[in-house]
Formats: structure tokens, sequence, C-alpha cells
């Protein structure tokens, strides 16, 4: 064996991608929808789960409760289903629904 055990864990630890919670993150973040899905909780509740990366390449998944949809679709629609999936754009913590955690969404920046 020509490798050391160590250069190898680092190089494996190196390619692993960093999950970020929401409470670890400031306020306002750039980062684009890079996955989604629908599925049910361990609660049994249709959730859907949005994927974000942030521009270092860190992801943060966030779960939206049925009590959340209206909001995130809303700001999803104001933004452009199509842009939040191209680019970076600005997301804000705020409290939705009847969540108790804060969650991120996406603000309509004003055009300059």
């Amino acid at each position: 064996m020509d490798e050391s055990f160590e250069s190898t864990f680092k190089e494996k630890v190196g390619e692993l991608t960093r999950y970020l919670s929401v409470s670890e993150l400031p306020d306002v973040i750039k980062a684009r929808l890079v996955r989604w899905e629908f599925k049910e909780d361990k609660r049994g509740n249709e959730c859907c789960y949005i994927h974000l990366e942030t521009e270092n390449k860190e992801i943060i998944v966030q779960k939206f409760t049925r009590s959340t949809w209206l909001e995130l679709y809303d700001r999803l629609k104001r933004v452009g289903f199509d842009r939040i999936q191209k680019d970076y754009v600005t997301w804000v913590k705020s409290n939705v629904g009847r969540a108790i955690n804060p969650r991120l969404l996406p603000i309509v920046e004003k055009r300059k």
C-alpha cells in the first residue's frame, strides 16, 4: 500500500458535501434551488423538501409542511421558478405558517 490511511481519508473527507442548518446561517444568504421533492415525513405528513446550494457549494435542506406551501409557492412564483434554479438569488430567514423554526424564503430584489 503506497497511500497512507491519513492521505486517503483526508481526500475522501474533502469530497464530502457540507450540509448547513438554517440556524447556523446569517439572516440573508445567496443560494439557488438544486433539487426538490414531495414525500412523507416520519409522521406521515406530505412535505416539500427543497435543497439549496450556496455560492460556496454548501447544501441546505429545508422541509416545508402544508401550512407553509402557499407562502413558499407565492415567493417562488414572484422570483421566477427558472431564475431560482439558474441564478444565486437572495434568501432570508422568516417564520412561515405554523412552523416553529425559521425557514429560508427567496425575496424579490428591486431592479436597479
